[in-house]
Order: structure tokens, then C-alpha cells, then sequence
């Protein structure tokens, strides 16, 4: 979609799968970002169910690197829920911690090469998967840039919020914008207002952990 027509001919009767699914995904955002910011550990039930609709249209419309992404999503909230014991303060939220300054460069040196194994993949993609994979056309990337990038930031950005540091609301931040960006210019205006409330959301959740980190610092 790159026009206000093709978003309207995305929810025609020839597309009503497409549009139910960016409707669904629109919806399930709202309860994923409430608890994120909430600390609530339900946020991984609705980050599964979050990520299931995106998975689907992102690769419908070329962005390969976010299907991939979410599914990602997909398959850290299933290990969270079925197979890792969270840690829990007595009110029932994630117990806050601080990213150890150690852990910065590693985490930006793997981020940078994430980032250009994307960008490489997705500017090779129809040499490398062909015109179709799965019986799924495979559509030409239109923002390959944007697309690597904002991946590659939110693959780090979950593994900060699956250990539960702070600075988690940091990346999502500029991964925020990227994706609001990204959306408005495939005309997705539904996922790209989604992604506008998840960019007002990270500057509250920062402020937000930090002032539960503090509470449980000074209880400790």
C-alpha cells in the first residue's frame, strides 16, 4: 500500500482477510502496550497474540524483516509463558532492573550486525526466495532501510524487556518512529497510528519503570 486508494482497496470484499487481520492487529495493540507499561507479566499473553496478525500482513505488504520479527515476538512470549518462571514483585509486577553499562557496546555491535544481514537480505529477496514462498507472492520491499533497522533495534529492544531493563523503553522509542514512518509511507494509517500511541507509550513506560525500579530499589 503506498496510497490512500490502496488502503482502501486492502479492506475491499477481495481483501476482507487483509483487513480484518489490520483491524485485529490494531485492537490487540492496545491491551500488548497497556501492560508492557503496566509491568504486568499478562503482557505476554497479548504480546503473542499481538504478534500473529502482524507476522501475516507485514509479509503480504514486502516488509520481510518485521513478519520475521514478530514471529520472533511470537516465539519469546510462548517461552515466557510456558517455560520461564518470571520474576514478580508482592504487587504482582516485573521486578526493574538497570542494563549493565558492559552489556552497551555488545548490544549495539550485534544490533549494527543484525541490521546489515537484514539490509542485505531483503535487497537480494527475490533472488534469494524467487517471485513466491509458500504459495505467498513475495512483493518487492519498499522500505528495506527502514524495515532492517527498525527490526534489528526491536530484536534488542526484546531482549531488554524479556530481562526486564529498563532502558528496554529507550529503543522502542527510535524503533517507534521508524515504524511510523514506515507505516504512513505504505499508507497502513491504522498500524501507523497504532505505532504513534506505542511512541507516546515508550516515553511513559520509561518514566513509569524507572519510578517502579526506584520503589523496589528503596524497598530492597
Amino acid at each position: 500500500m503506498t496510497t490512500l486508494t490502496d488502503f482502501l482497496l486492502f479492506f475491499s470484499s477481495d481483501n476482507a482477510v487483509n483487513g480484518a487481520l489490520v483491524l485485529l492487529g490494531t485492537l490487540l495493540g492496545l491491551p500488548y502496550v497497556y501492560l508492557q507499561y503496566k509491568a504486568n507479566p499478562k503482557f505476554w499473553i497479548a504480546s503473542a497474540l499481538n504478534a500473529l496478525p502482524f507476522v501475516y500482513v507485514n509479509f503480504v505488504q514486502g516488509n520481510f524483516a518485521t513478519a520475521a520479527l514478530f514471529f520472533y515476538y511470537l516465539v519469546v512470549a510462548l517461552q515466557a509463558i510456558f517455560f520461564k518462571k518470571e520474576e514478580v514483585t508482592d504487587e504482582g509486577v516485573f521486578v526493574i532492573y538497570r542494563t549493565p553499562h558492559r552489556k552497551l557496546l555488545p548490544l549495539l555491535l550485534i544490533s549494527a550486525l543484525i541490521f546489515l544481514m537484514i539490509y542485505v537480505f531483503l535487497t537480494n529477496i527475490h533472488a534469494l526466495l524467487g517471485s513466491s514462498w509458500l504459495g505467498i507472492s513475495v512483493a518487492t520491499p519498499q522500505n528495506p532501510l527502514i524495515d532492517a533497522a527498525a527490526t534489528a533495534l526491536s530484536c534488542t529492544g526484546m531482549w531488554l524487556i524479556s530481562r526486564k531493563y529498563m532502558e528496554n523503553w529507550i529503543v522502542w522509542i527510535v524503533v517507534n518512529v521508524g515504524y511510523v514512518a514506515m507505516y504512513v509511507a505504505q499508507a497502513n494509517f491504522f498500524w501507523a497510528a497504532l505505532f504513534m500511541l506505542y511512541l507516546v507509550m515508550s516515553f511513559v513506560g520509561w518514566a513509569e519503570w524507572r519510578k517502579l525500579h526506584h520503589q523496589q530499589q528503596a524497598v530492597a
